[in-house]
């Protein structure tokens, strides 16, 4: 009954400027496991010089009866593959 892991919230914080021509690294992982959500990191490197940093919060999500959707218990093999 999975539709997806839509963007409850968001913050990002730019420390540097990055360019045209720039060659960048993007670092991700899952920073946190809630019960029906999980913190996604992200990290934007240009060498050693951090560009950005940003979290997001999602939420694991089904069709909610009458429309929409609801919020889901974060499946347990999903957890696993990810760690």
């Amino acid at each position: 009954g999975l539709i997806g892991t839509p963007l409850v919230d968001t913050q990002a914080s730019f420390s540097k400027t990055a360019s045209y021509g720039d060659v960048l690294q993007i670092h991700t992982k899952i920073s946190e496991w809630r019960n029906k959500s999980f913190v996604q990191s992200y990290r934007v490197m240009r060498g050693d010089d951090e560009i950005m940093k940003c979290t997001e919060v999602r939420i694991f999500a089904a069709d909610k009866a009458g429309g929409g959707i609801r919020a889901i218990p974060v499946p347990d093999e999903i957890q696993a593959m990810c760690s």
